[in-house]
């Protein structure tokens, strides 16, 4: 004979979605992250938990919002060769800053992809020499940051690398 456990139910409104701090906490980090996407935002980098830093289609954008779900305030700063670099991002505790970089050849094809979705084939933004160009800028202005860890996003999950920056 199988005994089965019985219990009455708990008539509690919003059992399965209890509204804390730790929820009011996420939303706080959610909101501090879209704020802050693709360097939207600068002045106030350094209330970032999370700062990640890299060219077009390193995934910082999908990364920052993930970890804005865990409750990690994350601003996200794009490299742009020929545009500045924000000055409040060299002001902030560089143990903040994280650098994405990528396989060139798995960026042009992200970048193909993305032109293709967009219906627009103009412009060099999936060339191998404009990603070369762009990846060399970068990789140099991480070499010259050394406080700041560098992740390579090509092969890698948005948790695996999530995981591993927060780590």
């Amino acid at each position: 004979m199988l005994f089965r456990s019985v219990t009455s139910p708990h008539l509690e409104v919003g059992i399965l979605r209890t509204v804390n701090e730790d929820y009011f906490k996420r939303i706080e980090a959610i909101e501090f992250t879209v704020k802050h996407d693709d360097g939207k935002e600068t002045r106030d980098l350094d209330q970032a938990d999370i700062i990640l830093v890299g060219i077009s289609r390193t995934s910082k954008t999908p990364l920052s919002i993930f970890m804005s779900h865990k409750g990690w305030k994350v601003a996200n700063v794009p490299l742009v060769v020929g545009a500045p670099i924000p000055e409040e991002l060299f002001k902030v505790d560089q143990r903040k800053v994280v650098g994405l970089t990528i396989d060139p050849t798995k960026l042009s094809r992200i970048r193909e992809n993305r032109l293709q979705k967009l219906g627009d084939a103009a412009g060099d933004y999936a060339s191998m020499a404009k990603i070369h160009q762009e990846l060399e800028f970068a990789n140099d202005l991480f070499r010259r940051n050394k406080k700041w860890p560098v992740f390579d996003v090509s092969e890698r999950a948005l948790e695996e690398t999530a995981s591993e920056i927060i780590r």
